[in-house]
């Protein structure tokens, strides 16, 4: 029985150093051409961290409000207006102010993650729909 090597099963594949070319459609005099944009790893890097920096703010949001229906599910359960009940409303009032604040920031991180994507997609503009 002859012995095979690992090499000669698997072809040596080396990793590519560059990332594979996204396609999209340019407009041009002559009509729509196809044009190719290979993203750098830096640019790939900084859209992950933005959509990072977002999912941790949502997670955030999602935690204020779970907080809040909590809230107000025991201020719900409470015979009459009690100091108990003020207490809980006020935390929801507070949680809500802090929302409120956080909106610039989430607004602020969606139009990074915008320029990010156009970045690697090679784009001139964002295709967020927000304003910059």
């Amino acid at each position: 029985m002859a012995v095979v090597s690992l090499s000669q099963i698997v072809p040596d594949v080396a990793p590519n150093p560059v990332l594979p070319p996204v396609f999209h459609e340019a407009a041009t005099a002559n009509g729509a051409q196809r044009v190719t944009h290979s993203p750098s790893r830096q640019q790939m890097a900084e859209l992950a961290s933005s959509l990072l920096e977002l999912c941790a703010l949502c997670e955030t949001e999602l935690r204020a409000l779970t907080a809040m229906q909590r809230s107000l599910e025991r201020v719900r359960g409470i015979d009459g207006f009690t100091a108990e009940a003020d207490l809980l409303l006020g935390e929801m009032s507070r949680q809500l102010r802090e929302l409120e604040e956080q909106r610039d920031g989430a607004a602020d991180h969606l139009r990074a993650a915008g320029r990010h994507l156009g970045a690697v997609r090679g784009d001139l503009a964002p295709r967020t729909g927000l304003s910059s």
